[in-house]
């Protein structure tokens, strides 16, 4: 059996920059502020607000930017509360069987951690809860 496979031809590349095209697409970079009106009120939750709600199954009351705070945090937390960092480990992967975005953050950040790519490591907690609940 012999295969054969077609050479694949690609475009030719332009030999010289074009400068011009660059020069005008900077003329439509917008200057100024863009006109975006602030929300005033809203407040960010720190570590210890979102770990109470998980606790008090408030998990609703999270939002998705929240729970990538919190698992951002959580290595840090764990450290400085090792008696209560499976209990909340835990109820993190619980929450996840219902939630789909935080299961995908959870099992990306797994993902990194054993490729040695995530800056902030997976706490041990939530590593060992992880294996104990999937």
């Amino acid at each position: 059996m012999s295969l054969q496979f077609r050479e694949i031809q690609l475009p030719s590349n332009p030999s010289q920059p074009q400068p011009e095209k660059i020069q005008n697409a900077g003329s439509y970079a917008q200057k100024n502020k863009p006109n975006v009106p602030e929300v005033k009120g809203i407040s960010r939750r720190g570590i210890a607000e979102i770990i109470a709600d998980i606790q008090s199954d408030r998990s609703d009351s999270i939002t998705p930017l929240e729970w990538t705070y919190c698992l951002w945090a959580k290595a840090e937390w764990d450290t400085k509360n090792p008696d209560r960092a499976p209990e909340i480990s835990q109820a993190i992967w619980l929450v996840a069987q219902n939630n789909v975005r935080l299961k995908q953050q959870l099992l990306w950040r797994l993902a990194l951690h054993h490729s040695h790519q995530l800056e902030n490591p997976v706490s041990l907690a939530m590593f060992r809860c992880s294996i104990a609940l999937w």
